[in-house]
């Protein structure tokens, strides 16, 4: 009798107490009846409820969400089973930070600097990552805006206008080429202005000089 008794909580024991620390290799397989095969039966149970959300954290570990239509199908187990709940929000959640990180980035890419991500989809540290890109973006566009309508007026023949927003590193690089390249246009321009007024100088003297010629 202590051999029946004993035989099953020894073994229900030593896959309990590997349970503990997150090894799921053995599980309960002896033959049993009554009390001690429902006991097995919920260990094993429990344990393969344990090594599937092993797998879904292995699987977002990764990256990849592609098991979230399969954990939203199954659903919870019980009413109060919040683990199952919280896989498929982290999931939805990672999957949805992707998408709008992808967003942002194809609209980098085709230059629509004036997107940004909404911070009201995401909580804590996903709403840090969105609102970081969304603060990436404002310091492209900021300096770019400001150059465009300067090159612009530049289209329209005026040299008057220069950047001046304080921008760091690469983009002030860009500024302070920018503003050289419409100094030295100014430079230019007016050495062309003053030998122009030369050369209209001594059109002016040949003339009267051909004139009196004409006359004499």
């Amino acid at each position: 009798l202590l051999d029946i008794v004993i035989e099953p909580i020894s073994e229900a024991d030593n896959v309990l107490d590997r349970m503990a620390v997150n090894d799921f290799s053995v599980k309960m397989s002896g033959q049993y009846k009554g009390m001690f095969q429902e006991l097995e039966t919920s260990i094993n149970t429990v344990q393969e409820r344990l090594l599937e959300l092993e797998k879904v954290f292995q699987h977002v570990a990764k990256g990849n969400t592609d098991l979230l239509e399969e954990l939203q199908q199954k659903g919870k187990k019980s009413e109060e089973d919040k683990l199952t709940t919280a896989c498929i929000d982290m999931m939805q959640t990672i999957r949805d930070l992707i998408k709008e990180s992808n967003m942002l980035a194809e609209a980098t890419a085709s230059g629509n600097l004036g997107t940004r991500g909404e911070l009201s989809r995401f909580e804590g540290g996903y709403r840090d990552i969105i609102r970081g890109m969304n603060t990436t973006m404002e310091a492209i566009s900021e300096p770019m805006q400001e150059i465009g309508t300067v090159l612009y007026k530049l289209a329209q023949k005026d040299l008057t206008s220069y950047v001046t927003g304080d921008y760091p590193g690469d983009y002030k690089e860009i500024k302070e080429a920018m503003n050289h390249t419409i100094r030295n246009l100014n430079e230019i321009m007016a050495e062309i202005n003053t030998a122009a007024d030369q050369v209209e100088t001594a059109a002016n003297q040949v003339s009267n000089t051909s004139q009196t010629l004409a006359q004499g």
